[in-house]
């Protein structure tokens, strides 16, 4: 028996998603870097007009993601797992603000990793990152700039700034739907490689740089969230 679960996100999305839990980063999880533009091959196996079914193999890893187009499903299954499957379900989101206060710096992203630095002294950061696999609710902390915190806090800062870059190349050559369901579909795979969210992204129709964009996303949330963990 197939998973399912129901993310919120705005409208009616030409991509879906899969949510699994997120658990902690491990003391010992060390930051990933990606070669950029590596996306692996994939093939479309099966083409209807109620779904598509493409398969992708990395690494003696098969991925099958079948997308439902009448229920705006996708339904993921890795090696012969148990599927995981999302439906999609509409709900409001707010974008990205600017800050604008004087003694303050920061930066807000859609994938709510995000850092607001309070020029006080000792210097004050607070940093959030999603909680769980939401794509609404965040996790947020206080940490003082001190020896013990300043080099996760600012690799933290250099992974945001990354994820904002990012973000607003997906939405150059893509709609904000496309965007918030590629977050959501990181959320819901935090181990996930490359293949698997290739392959669920090319089952929704989204393939070239937006996927690529997309999986360079997913790395840097990663490397996000171990600094968060560890600041």
């Amino acid at each position: 028996m197939s998973k399912r679960f129901i993310i919120p996100l705005t409208g009616i999305l030409l991509t879906s998603t899969l949510s699994v839990g997120t658990g902690h980063a491990a003391e010992n999880e060390q930051p990933v870097s990606m070669q950029e533009g590596t996306v692996p091959q994939t093939e479309i196996i099966e083409e209807t007009d109620t779904k598509r079914v493409v398969r992708s193999l990395e690494n003696e890893v098969e991925t099958v993601a079948t997308f439902d187009k009448l229920d705006n499903t996708v339904t993921v299954v890795v090696n012969g797992k148990e599927p995981v499957t999302i439906q999609l379900e509409a709900a409001s989101s707010n974008q990205p603000v600017a800050l604008a206060r004087a003694a303050t710096t920061g930066e807000n992203t859609f994938s709510n990793y995000e850092y607001t630095i309070t020029h006080s002294s000792p210097e004050k950061w607070n940093i959030t990152m999603p909680k769980g696999d939401s794509v609404i609710q965040k996790n947020a902390k206080t940490v003082t700039y001190k020896s013990s915190t300043k080099s996760n806090l600012n690799q933290f800062k250099q992974s945001v700034d990354k994820i904002n870059n990012l973000e607003l190349l997906i939405l150059g050559g893509a709609s904000i739907t496309v965007l918030l369901s590629g977050i959501a579909l990181v959320l819901s795979l935090p181990t996930a490689g490359s293949g698997t969210l290739t392959t669920a992204l090319a089952a929704a129709g989204v393939y070239g740089n937006v996927a690529r964009q997309i999986i360079q996303l997913s790395t840097e949330m990663k490397n996000a969230k171990i600094y968060y963990m560890r600041a």
